[in-house]
């Protein structure tokens, strides 16, 4: 989940180039971006085509079979668990996790306080007093907010529950599957998410994820 420039989609995000005037504010942008980007799970490069063959198989899993809700446990998230992967009834298992999460406007509005905070703390753009964040950055500020908001619930939903989310066979410091509102590119579901998401208001999402069960595994 690491943000991509809203133009030309390049990781780590840099300004939405509306006017390059020069190269130092290029310069400063992407030093910006690279203090400013977090280490998230993301598609494994060269990915696209196993994750596309997943998401079709399902999409056709979920029309054939109905999710098993699972105990309620915050009322921030709610947990169904869907079609099973591979290994089923064993203790390494994998299923299909659906999560349809809330964060509170109040954990969103101290998101965006934090972030603000800290990219003021290395911000010289000319033109622009030391520390502004200038104008045209304000949707980078949306999607990195709405970015670690998504990431860290999905942490903290995945806790709450025991599970485990598996990793990528070939890049295992990447997840296996996830996808964010029916997506699984950043660069399509986060500038959405951003721009229908408005400060002081809650942010709702969708996310499914192949995981295990710790539970299973214990048991």
């Amino acid at each position: 989940l690491v943000p991509r420039c809203s133009r030309c989609g390049d990781r780590p995000p840099t300004i939405p180039h509306p006017n390059p005037t020069s190269d130092m504010i290029m310069r400063t942008m992407l030093v910006l971006g690279l203090a400013a980007s977090a280490a998230g799970f993301r598609p494994a490069p060269g990915a696209a085509g196993r994750m596309a063959a997943r998401t079709r198989m399902f999409a056709e899993a979920e029309a054939d079979t109905e999710a098993t809700p699972l105990e309620s446990l915050d009322d921030r998230f709610d947990v169904k668990k869907g079609k099973v992967a591979r290994g089923e009834g064993t203790p390494e298992e994998v299923a299909l996790y659906i999560v349809d999460a809330e964060v509170p406007w109040k954990i969103m509005s101290a998101l965006k306080n934090d972030v603000e905070r800290s990219w003021a703390n290395t911000m010289n753009v000319p033109g622009f007093r030391k520390g502004q964040i200038p104008p045209f950055m304000k949707d980078e500020v949306a999607r990195f907010v709405c970015h670690t908001a998504v990431q860290e619930a999905m942490e903290e939903a995945l806790k709450l529950y025991n599970l485990k989310a598996t990793m990528d066979e070939e890049e295992d410091d990447r997840f296996e599957f996830v996808e964010v509102n029916g997506m699984s590119e950043e660069m399509d579901w986060m500038p959405i998410m951003a721009k229908e998401w408005k400060p002081k208001t809650s942010l709702k999402f969708h996310m499914e994820v192949l995981a295990t069960s710790a539970a299973e595994e214990e048991a």
